[in-house]
C-alpha cells in the first residue's frame, strides 16, 4: 500500500471533511427518505385527486340523466293534467247528453202516454157511437 504523506493542515482538512462528509451522509439519507416518502404521497394525491374527478364527472351524468327525467316528468304531469281536464270535458259533455237524452225519452212518453190516451178516448167515442146507432137501429 501505499502512503501519501501530508502536511499537518492538510490532514486536518482532509479530516475535517471527511467528517462532515460523514455527518451529511446521515442527512443526505434522511434527506433521501423524506424525498421518497413525499413522491409517495404526491402519487397517492395524484391517484386521489383523479378518482375525485372522476367521480365529479360521473356525478355530473348522473344529474345530467336526471335532470331528463325531470323534464320528461313535467312533460308527462302536463300531458297527463291536460289529459284529465278532456277527461272531466267527456264526462260534463256524458251528464249533458244523458240529462237531454232522458228529458226527451220523458217528453216522448208523455206524448206515446198522451197518443194512448187520445186512442182510447177515440176508440171509446167510437165504440159508444157504435152502440148508439146499434141503439137507434133496434
Amino acid at each position: 500500500m501505499m502512503r501519501n504523506h501530508y502536511k499537518r493542515t492538510e490532514e486536518n482538512k482532509i479530516i475535517t471533511e471527511v467528517n462532515r462528509l460523514k455527518r451529511s451522509k446521515k442527512a443526505l439519507k434522511e434527506h433521501n427518505n423524506l424525498k421518497a416518502e413525499v413522491e409517495s404521497m404526491r402519487k397517492h394525491q395524484r391517484q386521489v385527486r383523479e378518482r375525485r374527478d372522476h367521480l365529479f364527472r360521473r356525478r355530473g351524468e348522473v344529474k345530467k340523466g336526471e335532470d331528463g327525467l325531470k323534464r320528461d316528468q313535467n312533460v308527462i304531469r302536463e300531458e297527463l293534467e291536460k289529459l284529465k281536464g278532456e277527461i272531466d270535458e267527456l264526462f260534463s259533455a256524458k251528464r249533458k247528453a244523458l240529462s237531454e237524452f232522458r228529458a226527451h225519452e220523458a217528453e216522448h212518453k208523455r206524448y206515446l202516454y198522451e197518443r194512448r190516451s187520445e186512442q182510447k178516448m177515440k176508440k171509446k167515442e167510437e165504440r159508444e157511437a157504435a152502440e148508439a146507432e146499434k141503439q137507434r137501429e133496434m
